[in-house]
């Protein structure tokens, strides 16, 4: 269980890194294209409502689907995010790559993860090292996104986003079960087992 909860952090910390890449990769894009203060502003604002519209779907997607396949959505619509910002070459293409947004929720996913896999007792400090992952993802982001971005160009920079997230994906399709909430109740009931039984074991 301990090893999942690890793997979950891991995979916040590149999808926070990707996500700040992008902070950095954007405005770069948008300076490019043309864009003033207000046009980046619209866009920056178009992210937002999505994500908003979009968190009550993720979340009811996630119950009813479980962690794995809503972090395995998470990760990669941000792939495909990725990628159309890398390609994005004009206003109309660049306000599109914002669609996949929708479905861009990897805290919430991994929260999910946490929460389920950690006593009640060990919750507050699993989800407390959360912030902590946040922290380093936003660092290594912001520093990769605007290195990468001025060097090899934002098309490079977005590409390189978009593998990381794949590689989220397949981190989650590997490590993270199906359903986190009957995988707890399982482990659970099975320690509960072994120490209601394991008298019968010893000698008299």
């Amino acid at each position: 269980m301990q090893k999942v909860i690890h793997i979950a952090y891991l995979i916040l910390v590149l999808d926070i890194t990707s996500l700040f890449a992008q902070f950095s990769i954007t405005p770069y894009l948008a300076k490019r294209l043309g864009f003033d203060t207000i046009w980046f502003g619209y866009l920056q604002t178009t992210v937002g409502i999505i994500q908003l519209l979009g968190g009550p779907v993720f979340g009811r997607f996630a119950d009813l689907h479980g962690a794995r396949a809503a972090l395995t959505l998470s990760s990669l619509s941000s792939a495909v995010y990725f990628v159309i910002l890398g390609c994005a070459t004009n206003v109309p293409l660049l306000f599109i790559s914002k669609l996949p947004a929708v479905f861009m929720h990897g805290m919430p996913g991994v929260q999910m993860v946490v929460t389920d896999l950690t006593e009640p007792g060990n919750r507050a400090s699993a989800l407390g090292r959360l912030g902590l992952c946040f922290g380093v993802g936003m660092i290594m982001g912001s520093s990769l996104g605007g290195s990468l971005s001025t060097r090899y160009g934002e098309s490079f920079a977005a590409f390189v986003a978009a593998a990381g997230s794949l590689l989220n994906a397949a981190l989650v399709v590997k490590f993270i079960p199906a359903h986190t909430k009957k995988w707890a109740e399982t482990d659970s009931a099975t320690d509960s087992y072994v120490l209601h039984h394991c008298h019968e074991f010893l000698p008299p």
